[in-house]
This record gives C-alpha cells, sequence and structure tokens, in this order.
C-alpha cells in the first residue's frame, strides 16, 4: 500500500511545470560533543557547509519527483549566492527566477546550526538576501509563474 501512494504521490508530479517561490540559504553545520556554555567556545569535532532553505529543499524534492522545476528567489553577490545556484542547477532546477542582490552588503542567507552527541540541535537563522525579493523581481517572472501547474509559495 505504502509504495501504491508513493507511485500516486509521484505521477501526480511526474512533469508537471512546478515553481517555488521560497527562501535559499546555506547550512554551515558544527557538529559537537555537547552545546556550548553562554561565553564559551567550543572545537566542532566534524563541520560542514550544505546548502539549504526550506523553498529549496522543496525545489529539490519536487525536481527528484520528476517534475520540471523553476526556483524563484534572491541571493547575496558572494560565494554562498553562487554555490546555491550551482547547487539549483545540478538538480536540474531551472534559476532563470534566481536573483543576485545588488547590494553588496547583503549575503546570501544562511543558518548556523550546531548539533551536539544526542542529536539535538540549535539553529540562528539569518535570512539576508532572501528578505529583499520584492514584487519587482516577482513581476520580472511572471511568465514563469503564469506557466506553471502548481506554484509553491514558502
Amino acid at each position: 500500500i505504502n509504495q501504491l501512494k508513493f507511485l500516486a504521490r509521484m505521477s501526480s508530479i511526474l512533469g508537471k511545470r512546478v515553481t517555488v517561490l521560497g527562501s535559499c540559504v546555506m547550512d554551515l553545520v558544527a557538529y559537537v560533543n555537547r552545546f556550548p556554555l553562554p561565553g564559551e567556545t567550543l572545537v566542532a569535532k566534524k563541520s560542514l557547509v550544505d546548502f539549504g532553505g526550506k523553498g529549496a529543499n522543496q525545489a529539490v524534492q519536487a525536481a527528484r519527483l520528476g517534475a520540471n522545476v523553476s526556483f524563484v528567489g534572491m541571493v547575496g553577490s558572494d560565494a554562498f549566492g553562487s554555490a546555491t545556484k550551482d547547487r539549483l542547477e545540478e538538480n536540474q532546477i531551472c534559476t532563470d527566477g534566481l536573483f543576485r542582490c545588488s547590494d553588496p552588503r547583503v549575503p546570501t542567507g544562511y543558518s548556523t546550526v550546531t548539533v551536539d552527541d544526542s542529536g539535538d540541535n540549535t539553529i540562528v537563522f539569518s535570512s539576508g538576501a532572501n528578505e529583499k525579493l520584492s514584487k519587482h523581481e516577482i513581476v520580472l517572472v511572471k511568465g514563469i509563474i503564469e506557466q506553471s501547474d502548481l506554484v509553491i509559495a514558502q
């Protein structure tokens, strides 16, 4: 039964034109034995920089289910913005609606994630360029949105 439900869901999105309007961030993840106390500095056992954001994650999942996905969002004109664009495109997501913030002081959004040995985490989110997406950019991608079978706004 679960496999039938999965196939039904997959077939409902397979080949559809999906536009996701949402956040995209880079996750800076540090794995520690325990969380630091206020004012304390700990050395991470392991760390990684990973692609994320609720909107970007939704776009990737829709693409993996066979949808033709376009992403609408805003990144900074920094290395994280370039990496975000690359990761979306690696997942066959159209980035014609991914805009670069013209203000060089506004970075791509990011989350600082700390994960302890028990798997608990803390997250600090900085929205960065995500906040700069405006009606102006939405108007510029009106054609992409109008051609979509489904629009996901996060």
